[in-house]
Order: structure tokens, then sequence, then C-alpha cells
């Protein structure tokens, strides 16, 4: 059934849930100040997401193995990264399935998504040209004609309105079938005739070396990882290493491996029961063992002391409906 809803949410491990993402996270370095509005939408086939944050913040997620998206800043403000490159007024991210994405916002932003499966591009009429541009296995950062644009962003917004205000509108079949099919035909238009793309073996090699950085750190997140180990691990050169992560992330790998650690501590708390859950066990699990400097730099990071956070009550600080 279509279906559409607009959201506030002030956690930011709750939000990357969200995405749907087999591999998703968010890291901040004020996620105790996070707010984000988002508006949702699934149609049959076709679905959108528009969302505004107040953050800076790095995230990375996987595009299901079934799907294509689009992705691009909504309306004007601080710059929007994907995968090291800027999306500009006439650029959008084109992720084809089982892309591996890595987003970067630099300050508080709006931004939106369209996403929809890749076997049903022939049926809302894509192009020899569109599908070869929406299924290359890179993540591109593509210049896209202007007009084309401007007319998938004023579509997204009115419907990111109508899912605030009318979400009975929405969840009609009648009206969603229409609505699909016009932003589907909006999202082609961008596609048919883009005018330049980045698809350069070397920035898919960086995006390469990051998934694999991701990866160590989900099979080590018990321990710190230390730079010289992971660059022998990845074939790379701590200069080059650090080069890439300043690129994608605005950070060096040390400072994002300890906000990516530090982020699972607080998910892990939050979802503990304070009966039968410690600061220190959960601390340690995440490789953090001299206690006093944890304490210090989490209240630093979240705002209040890790104990606090075990103490709140599971889901207090979850997604609502505005």
């Amino acid at each position: 059934m279509p279906s559409g809803a607009t959201m506030t949410c002030t956690d930011i491990g709750a939000f990357s849930a969200v995405f749907r993402s087999p591999s998703c996270e968010f890291t901040a370095d004020s996620p105790d100040r996070f707010a984000a509005r988002y508006s949702l939408l699934d149609f049959n086939r076709v679905g959108m997401l528009r969302a505004s944050e107040n953050l800076a913040r790095v995230a990375h997620f996987v595009i299901p193995d079934t799907h294509v998206a689009l992705s691009f800043q909504s309306r004007s403000g601080p710059s929007i990264r994907i995968s090291g490159r800027e999306l500009g007024a006439t650029q959008v991210g084109v992720h084809a399935p089982g892309g591996y994405v890595f987003q970067r916002l630099t300050g508080p932003s709006t931004w939106g998504t369209v996403f929809l499966p890749a076997d049903a591009l022939m049926d809302f009429g894509a192009t020899a040209a569109s599908l070869e541009f929406l299924l290359s296995p890179f993540a591109l950062v593509a210049t896209v004609p202007a007009l084309a644009l401007d007319r998938l962003r004023d579509l997204h917004a009115e419907l990111a309105a109508l899912a605030e205000t009318a979400p009975a509108v929405v969840a009609n079949p009648g009206t969603a079938r229409g609505l699909e099919d016009a932003l589907a035909e909006r999202l082609l238009d961008c596609v048919d005739t883009p005018e330049r793309s980045d698809v350069s073996p070397t920035r898919y090699r960086h995006t390469v070396t990051l998934r694999k950085l991701q990866e160590l750190a989900e099979a080590y997140s018990d321990q710190p990882l230390f730079m010289l180990d992971l660059c022998s691990v990845l074939g790379t050169s701590r200069r080059r290493l650090q080069e890439i992560c300043n690129e994608f992330f605005g950070m060096g790998p040390k400072r994002f491996l300890l906000l990516r650690r530090m982020h699972l501590v607080n998910r892990a708390l939050r979802q503990a029961d304070p009966a039968g859950a410690s600061v220190t066990e959960i601390a340690m699990r995440y490789g953090f063992w001299e206690l006093g400097r944890f304490a210090v730099a989490y209240r630093r990071l979240f705002g209040e002391p890790p104990s606090k956070t075990l103490r709140r009550p599971a889901g207090s600080e979850t997604s609502r409906p505005r």
C-alpha cells in the first residue's frame, strides 16, 4: 500500500534506521544536538525521502541490490558531498544497485533522494542512455540539465508537503499511481542527457579503500586500530589514507574511527537494560579501557555522562510524527 508521513527525530542512531540499508552508520561531532525532520513516501515501486538536518555529519549506506537511487541538495546551503565530490546546484548523486555511498553534510542541510527498482526502469520509459547511466557500478556525481533538476526538486518538495498535510491523499491508490509516474518521469528527465559525470578509476579506488576501512572497523569494533596496521591491510600509505579520509569524511582516519566507536557505545547504552548492564562493561566491549578518559570524552561528545544514557528509558529519543 502507498504511504507517506513526516517525522522528527532527535537521535542520530534512530535516524540511520530510516535508510533501510544493510550497513548504515551516521557519525557526528555533536550528536547531543542532532535534530532531523524528514518526509518518507513509498508508492508501489517508486519512493522518496526529503530530510532537513541541523548538523555537519558523515554517513555511509548501501543501496539495495534491487534498486537505483538519485540524490541531490534540495535547497541552497552548506555543501553536501557524495564520495568526496560536492553536489552543486545542477548536480546529482547517481547510485547503482548495491552501490556503497559515503555522504557528508558540512553543515545544516536539506537534501533528497528518489529510489526505484532497477527492473522497473523500462516500464517508466528509461532510454538506453539512462539505463546505462543509472546502472553504472560507480558512485557518480553528474551534472544534469538545470531545468530538469529544478522540476524534480519542485515536485519532490510538493510531495513532502503532501505527506505532512494530507497523508491520506498519498495513500490513495488512484492518486498514488499518478504521483509515482510523475516522480519517475522527473527522475528520468535528469539522467537522459547528463552533461558530465565523475567515473574516474581513482575515485572508485578511493571508495573501495574506505569500504575496506569500514569492514575492518566493523570486524574490530572492540579495539582501537593502529595506523600502520590499517595501511598495511589496505595497501596504502599513511599520507594517502589521511588524504582520502579528509576528502570523504572531513576528518582523518583516527578521528573517524574514534567517533565511530563512541557512537557504538552510545547506541549500546541506549539499548541496554540498566538492571543488568554497566557502563564499564559496555565501554570495554568497544575498546575503551581508560575509563576516566572515556567518560570525559563521552560527556564532551554526547552532552551527558554515560551513566545517564544507560538509565534513560529505551525509546525516549525515537522518531515521532510531526
